[in-house]
């Protein structure tokens, strides 16, 4: 009798187990008994796919899960033709688990927007590719998303770190995406002896392409400018390589094999160029018997015209250069950057040395501002664009406020003795929306905070300006 007791507490303690081994803690949704077990499980599956694609798997990764193991178990009824309302149980239970994760994925939104937003930036740039570091920051997140979708406080303080590895993540992503091709042909031209080959090219070449890092860390976002330089360092890098192989195939010829050919190409274009000018004296006698008098006069008066307009073109190109030059050689390396960028010049400031959480000018800053201004003054900018930029300690919204306190300070010296009107300068604050360098440790952040000082040139200055003497600048751009 003892025994049969016994038994019968080994089923009953067994059971028990088993049933708290399945129990939920959430009433399942209502399903009607009428539906059809098969195409509820499919259109479960689909929900759970689509709560994934929205994210769902992160903002709220318990609820989640217990939805997507109800639609396994689901699956798996019906894959083993368990009857339809035990199909039905399961198909609720994951409906009423993905309903509570919609709505703990939305407190996770409102709470952790700037971070969510920095990783949809890092997605969209094809962070993708790098799952390790992807998947290790989301482990991170979803420590605070699991707080917040069990109704606990989340400590915010540690939020801007993470934030600032999605950025980092997304500035890495856009650099691989742009510039890959362009360092794949350096380095390999590097190594196959391009420094002893074509050192100039090659020279080039890297210039660019840190020109283009630099432009791409200042303003990952504006796409055309990232575009112009990525090209122009991918296109940069294949003229060194092309070049590359050219030398080391004519390593192979002898001397008068490379005179010959030079010899024909150049009887080529002599020819070429003989034809062109038959060409040319054809035309120009057709014309001259159907061409009246004014009409030569008003050609002239174009041609003098267009004479003047270089002019004026090239003295604008000359002041520039030798106002950029100077720039350069004036600034000393822990005082500014100086560089080109499109039609700007960009001065980074680097000694302003602002007191923590002040933004009234330092005494010590005055001097590097007064070349500044000098600057200004030489080139007649269209307009002036003072940036504030922190670091990431603190919040952000102090950070942004303190930031446009600083520019605007920066921006009231330079209008107070009419260095430019100040209908002209613009003051705006970044806070540390665009970091240069990482904020995890004191070098980093000292970088990042920072005052830019962008000079935009009227068309004429810049429009003549050669490719390679907008690009060649070794400053940091970010």
């Amino acid at each position: 009798m003892a025994s049969k007791r016994y038994a019968q507490l080994i089923i009953t303690t067994g059971l028990a187990l088993f049933l708290g081994a399945c129990a939920h803690d959430i009433k399942p949704s209502a399903v009607p008994a009428s539906a059809n077990p098969s195409a509820e499980v499919d259109s479960l599956t689909a929900s759970v796919d689509a709560a994934r694609n929205q994210n769902l798997d992160v903002l709220s990764p318990e609820n989640f899960k217990k939805a997507e193991k109800s639609m396994k178990e689901a699956q798996d009824r019906r894959a083993k033709g368990k009857k339809g309302e035990r199909i039905l149980e399961s198909v609720g239970y994951g409906r009423a688990y993905l309903d509570r994760a919609h709505v703990a994925s939305q407190q996770s939104r409102e709470q952790l927007v700037d971070v969510l937003r920095a990783r949809e930036l890092a997605m969209a740039a094809g962070a993708a590719k790098y799952h390790n570091e992807r998947v290790d920051l989301d482990k991170d997140l979803k420590k605070y998303t699991e707080k917040i979708e069990n109704g606990k406080k989340i400590d915010r303080s540690d939020l801007t770190d993470l934030q600032q590895d999605y950025l980092d993540l997304e500035l890495k992503s856009i650099k691989d995406i742009k510039l890959g091709e362009a360092k794949n042909l350096i380095d390999n031209a590097e190594k196959q002896g391009a420094k002893h080959a074509v050192p100039t090219y090659l020279k080039e070449a890297q210039e660019k392409y840190e020109v283009a890092e630099k432009t791409i860390e200042t303003d990952r976002h504006d796409m055309n400018a990232v575009n112009a330089v990525s090209g122009a360092a991918i296109a940069s890098a294949q003229k060194a390589m092309t070049l590359l192989q050219t030398a080391k195939e004519n390593r192979k010829r002898t001397p008068e094999q490379i005179a010959s050919e030079i010899e024909n190409r150049n009887r080529q274009i002599d020819e070429s160029a003989a034809l062109n000018t038959a060409t040319a004296a054809q035309v120009t006698a057709t014309q001259a018997q159907v061409t009246a008098r004014e009409q030569q006069l008003a050609q002239q008066r174009v041609q003098f015209g267009a004479v003047e307009d270089e002019k004026a073109k090239l003295e604008a190109r000359e002041k520039f250069n030798q106002v950029f030059e100077q720039a350069r050689a004036e600034f000393k390396d822990n005082e500014a950057d100086v560089y080109r960028q499109g039609d700007n010049m960009i001065i980074r400031l680097k000694a302003m040395k602002f007191s923590s959480g002040r933004s009234d000018l330092p005494a010590a800053s005055l001097s590097v501002l007064s070349k500044v201004k000098d600057v200004i003054g030489q080139l007649s900018p269209e307009d002036v664009v003072v940036e504030g930029h922190t670091d990431s300690t603190g919040a952000a919204a102090l950070n942004k406020k303190l930031s446009s306190e600083r520019a605007e300070a920066v921006a009231s010296y330079f209008v107070s003795d009419k260095t430019v009107d100040s209908s002209k300068v613009e003051a705006v604050g970044y806070g540390f929306e665009k970091p240069i360098a990482t904020n995890k440790n004191k070098a980093g952040r000292e970088q990042n905070r920072r005052v830019d000082i962008i000079i935009k040139l009227s068309q004429t200055a810049t429009a003549a300006q050669p490719e390679d003497a907008q690009q060649k600048s070794p400053a940091s751009v970010y």
